[in-house]
């Protein structure tokens, strides 16, 4: 109880996840300018785990989600640190953002309100719109830029099947989600103030 009660008198860190291109990393910033809080950024831990040890079998399936890994174990325990009592204590708090955590795993270790969780999707997307999508904004920075024509369009429909996975874990977990494929700057706006409205509210009944 103790525990619960000082996760409901500190501010809570926040997890951005969802679909690959779904603006996880837009939403990370605007919070964290709005909130006062640190970004974690797991695709950059991600690519100097497999740079520093490649022996952990770090392989993407073709839609860009990480396969289970030995990196599944050192997510959690990360997560775990940055969660941890002295630093919000001291009010020290994170947007953590990236596609590669394993709810399932993710949920054996931590309670539903340890963080503020936001699933992001684009459900009503074609396979044709998520390819025309990347044709259109990809740059040098994006890993899908160095693709085939034929390699981003199996990419595309890779992460159209993907979103329905994400929606069903989504709802298993009572996470809440948006669909950003429509109006995504009005979207972005509601994310920012439904989460930042949740971080500000106390549990009185503790």
């Amino acid at each position: 109880m103790e525990r619960i009660k000082y996760l409901h008198e500190t501010n809570r860190n926040v997890i951005i996840t969802g679909i690959p291109r779904s603006g996880k990393s837009t939403v990370a910033h605007r919070l964290c300018q709005k909130l006062g809080y640190n970004i974690v950024q797991l695709d950059s831990i991600v690519e100097a785990m497999k740079r520093a040890f490649p022996e952990f079998k770090l392989k993407r399936k073709v839609d860009g989600i990480l396969e289970l890994s030995e990196f599944t174990g050192f997510l959690i325990e990360y997560l775990k640190e940055l969660n941890d009592d002295p630093p919000r204590k001291k009010g020290i708090n994170y947007v953590i953002e990236g596609s590669d955590i394993d709810l399932d795993e993710y949920f054996r270790h931590f309670k539903p309100d340890e963080f503020v969780i936001v699933g992001l999707v684009y459900s009503l997307r074609t396979p044709e719109d998520i390819y025309n999508n990347m044709k259109s904004y990809d740059n040098i920075l994006d890993w899908s830029y160095y693709l085939t024509d034929d390699e981003l369009v199996k990419y595309a429909e890779a992460l159209f099947l993907r979103n329905k996975e994400y929606e069903k874990l989504f709802k298993k977990y009572k996470i809440k989600y948006y669909d950003i494929s429509f109006h995504r700057v009005q979207i972005f706006e509601q994310i920012e103030n439904d989460v930042v409205r949740l971080i500000q509210e106390k549990d009185n009944t503790m």
